[in-house]
């Protein structure tokens, strides 16, 4: 699945979502920027951004979005 990251310029929150434009991330003072994209698939078993692959994944499908930081 392909996902846009996204970060908040001042520190480490980052957000990863389906959707380019950012329209579901949540609302916040300091805006967030786009910083790529990302591929994520279910068999990697390697954990990413602290988190697994699946965890990531499960997120994005029940909320729209994965929260880190």
């Amino acid at each position: 699945m392909i996902l846009y990251r996204f970060f908040k310029p001042r520190g480490w929150r980052t957000a990863l979502t389906p959707d380019q434009t950012g329209a579901n991330l949540p609302v916040e003072t300091v805006p967030w920027m786009l910083g790529g994209q990302i591929e994520i698939n279910r068999d990697e078993a390697t954990p990413r951004i602290g988190a697994s692959a699946d965890e990531i994944l499960d997120a994005v499908e029940k909320d729209g979005i994965f929260l880190w930081g």
